[in-house]
Order: structure tokens, then sequence, then C-alpha cells
């Protein structure tokens, strides 16, 4: 059996660090861009929701629970953005808009609602729904008088 040289063993010594170095880097940025890019796309949603919260005709439509009035906004809405869907809800966690027309009338799903109707905040969420796992930005829709009368949720 031959042994190798030592300028041989040093060289791939070498090269196996390189290589190990080279993964950590890889993998320490991936995680970065991957956090980042999540973050940005809350932000968005975030961004969006709050939008479609402070929109005139949503507000009235959520006053009335107009489902009808409701879904055409929604569906105008995410067509001229970038949003994977726009689901509303009632105070109550109810739809009255969603991507899927035969869910509407059923509760919210993803037990990320609590914040934005009891508290009235605005926020993102990261949570599983009835479409799958999604990043949601989620804002109260308030009534004229200030009441948080049903939520906005989008993702993108």
């Amino acid at each position: 059996m031959t042994r190798l040289k030592i300028s041989t063993r040093l060289m791939i010594m070498m090269c196996l660090l390189v290589l190990l170095q080279a993964a950590l880097l890889g993998g320490f940025a991936l995680r970065y861009l991957s956090t980042s890019l999540e973050d940005q796309i809350g932000l968005r949603a975030l961004q969006l929701a709050s939008m479609i919260a402070q929109t005139p005709a949503v507000r009235d439509a959520a006053r009335d629970r107009d489902s009808f009035s409701m879904q055409a906004l929604a569906e105008e809405l995410r067509e001229a953005t970038d949003a994977s869907f726009i689901s509303i809800g009632d105070s109550e966690g109810i739809r009255l808009a969603h991507p899927l027309p035969e869910r509407i009338g059923k509760p919210m799903v993803g037990g990320d609602n609590y914040r934005a109707l009891e508290l009235g905040q605005s926020y993102i969420s990261r949570a599983v729904g009835s479409l799958g796992p999604s990043i949601r930005g989620k804002a109260p829709i308030f009534s004229p008088e200030g009441r948080s009368s049903a939520s906005s949720r989008s993702a993108t």
C-alpha cells in the first residue's frame, strides 16, 4: 500500500476545509435570504390588508354583511394586486369573502383572528388555513365610529 506524500495530504485537507467553509457560508446565506423574503412577503401582505380594511366600499359591505359585494370587491382587489388570495370575515370570524365561494359563510380557519377582531391590531401571521400554509397580513375593519366590525386578510 502506497502512502500519500505529505504535500498531497495537505492539499486534500485544504480542499476539504474550503468545501466545508463554502457549504457553511452557503447554508447561512440561504437561511438569511429565506427569512428576508418571508419578512418582505409578510410586510406586503400587511400593507395590502390595511389598505383593504380602509377602503370605504369594503367598510360598507362589512357593516351590512353583504357577502355578494364583498366577494366582488375582494376578487377585484386580488386581481389588481399580486396577492395569492384575499379573505374577509365579519366580527364573528365568519367569511364574507373567500377565493372558494362555497366557503363563504363558514368560520375562518387558522386560529389567528383574535388580535384583529378582539384587540383591533394589524399584524403578520404565519398559519395553516383552509387554503394551506400561508404568510398573512391581518387588519381590522373599523366602522366609522371606530369599532372593529370585521377583519381583512391577504396573503401573498
